[in-house]
């Protein structure tokens, strides 16, 4: 730890308190038996005929071996390393032998749901709940609603068994859920749309089991049109990626209802509804989630979400792509976000996927690829798998300002000014450092490995109120950081793990 020293035994620094040495070592000695969150828990997919992707590697390699054969809605879950657990299209479940789980069939979705199910995994268990939606809010003497199932991974030699099964939550329901963490970190926010009113149902699951009594919004379009047998059901719900927003779209009215939501309470508000004349059904946030993206039958559109007041967003809608009109045309379906920050397009009975390459960038510059990766032959319909949205983001809460840590913070910064902000750039691996301090005068970022050795060291002097920077670490290898930000009014000490 001598290369410290200097830092901590300077002149300028003599009343810089000694103890921030000692959360630093204990920082690094903790660091190395601590587990680390991987997040690849999205890294394999298994949609469509037969269709799937991994990736796990650089770049996605369209894979053969899956069982799952359906229309539309479906899920799968990795672990924090990538390696697949198992998959369902809310009618059977399968292990990761791509063989039908123990007691894994019948559960209550439809092939032919939008969001037919969605795996999201119990916190500190490994217990994973298979939220189900079933097929246009129950039109046909079906159940219609949302149901519950449960997976043990314990059981046969870890290639799990469905333990409950179709345990119901609501109906009758659009044909729409999603899920986004808790602003604790750990939690999970599981939301449906009720049919035959314009409720939002938001459900919380911990480390104790789904919390009974969900959270109920009130607010945008009554679902109930029986016209095409509850047509109106049809449509995706989606949060973004910060737990900070949630939008809707409903095909048969043609419009997009977004919502701001407060990942605390579970609660929607703010409602922001862009009427247009197409039959909106996929969605996607970008990953910084300032754009949303969504899609028609042959349309694919963005809009700048970032924009304060609903005519401008409205008026910011941009198409990026139209597919002709041909007999033989591959129209649009689902919409997801990958491991690789890229959103990718189904194209319903098409073998390839399209792909926007910076789904964070406006206008054409996001550069979208309608025929960017091949399937081996397998093809996709309207669906691509639904995920936990959160699981794209760093989960880990970090607090605004720093010094003001959360729950899932509090072992890994250490701050003693409010102006001093550390935070991740999504989807790569660098740090955004911004100092605001009326009395401003200079700015110290120490970057050190976890021997204590100085690897980065930038110094600002005669500053002015605000100091910003990018902290690149793409430079450096996998392993555990600090970064230490010293300032005349203060400091702030924070852990990286870089994956």
């Amino acid at each position: 730890m001598t290369h410290l020293l200097p830092i901590f035994t300077s002149r300028k620094w003599k009343a810089f308190n000694f103890s921030l040495l000692r959360v630093l070592w204990l920082f690094i000695v903790l660091s190395k038996v601590s587990n680390v969150f991987g997040q690849k828990e999205t890294a394999n997919w298994f949609f469509g005929s037969g269709a799937g992707l991994d990736f796990n590697g650089s770049a996605p390699v369209a894979t053969t071996n899956g069982s799952l054969h359906t229309l539309e809605g479906c899920s799968s879950i990795s672990d924090s390393t990538g390696k697949l657990l198992f998959y369902t299209d809310g009618v059977k479940v399968w292990n990761r032998m791509h063989q039908v789980m123990a007691n894994g069939t019948d559960l209550w979705g439809n092939w032919s749901t939008t969001q037919s199910a969605l795996i999201v995994k119990q916190p500190s268990l490994d217990l994973y709940y298979i939220f189900t939606v079933d097929f246009q809010a129950g039109a046909f003497g079906n159940y219609g609603g949302l149901a519950y199932s449960i997976v043990d991974m314990r059981l046969e030699d870890g290639l799990g068994a469905v333990t409950t099964k179709n345990t119901p939550l609501l109906t009758p329901t659009a044909e729409k859920i999603s899920a986004v963490h808790h602003r604790n970190g750990t939690d999970v926010w599981i939301m449906t749309q009720q049919w035959g009113s314009n409720a939002k149902y938001a459900w919380l699951l911990t480390g104790n089991g789904l919390n009974p009594t969900p959270a109920i919004s009130r607010l945008g379009i009554v679902h109930n049109n029986p016209v095409n047998g509850n047509g109106q059901a049809q449509g995706h719900l989606k949060f973004s990626h910060n737990g900070q927003k949630a939008a809707s779209t409903i095909t048969h009215n043609g419009l997009i209802e977004l919502y701001d939501f407060d990942n605390s309470t579970g609660v929607l508000s703010n409602l922001k509804t862009l009427n247009m004349d197409d039959g909106y059904y996929a969605l996607e946030f970008s990953p910084n989630d300032s754009i949303l993206y969504t899609t028609s039958n042959t349309k694919l559109y963005q809009f700048h979400i970032a924009l304060p007041t609903e005519k401008q967003i409205y008026d910011s809608r941009f198409l990026l792509y139209e597919i002709p009109v041909t007999p033989t045309a591959f129209l649009f379906g689902g919409m997801q976000l990958a491991l690789d920050s890229k959103i990718y397009l189904g194209k319903r009975n098409a073998e390839s996927l399209g792909v926007i390459t910076y789904p964070d960038s406006l206008g054409l510059s996001c550069n979208y690829q309608h025929t960017a990766i091949f399937l081996n032959g397998r093809r996709n319909s309207s669906g691509l798998p639904n995920f936990v949205q959160s699981l794209f983001s760093d989960r880990l809460k970090t607090p605004d300002p720093i010094s003001n840590p959360g729950p899932a913070d509090t072992t890994t910064t250490v701050s003693q000014n409010p102006g001093i902000y550390i935070t991740p750039l999504p989807y790569t691996p660098n740090y955004k450092i911004v100092v605001q301090d009326p009395e401003l005068k200079y700015v110290e970022v120490y970057l050190y490995n976890d021997i204590g050795q100085v690897i980065f060291t930038r110094k600002e002097n005669n500053l002015s109120k605000k100091f910003t920077t990018e902290l690149d670490l793409s430079r450096y290898a996998r392993s555990i950081y600090f970064v230490v930000v010293l300032t005349n009014k203060g400091k702030a000490i924070r852990k990286i793990v870089k994956f």
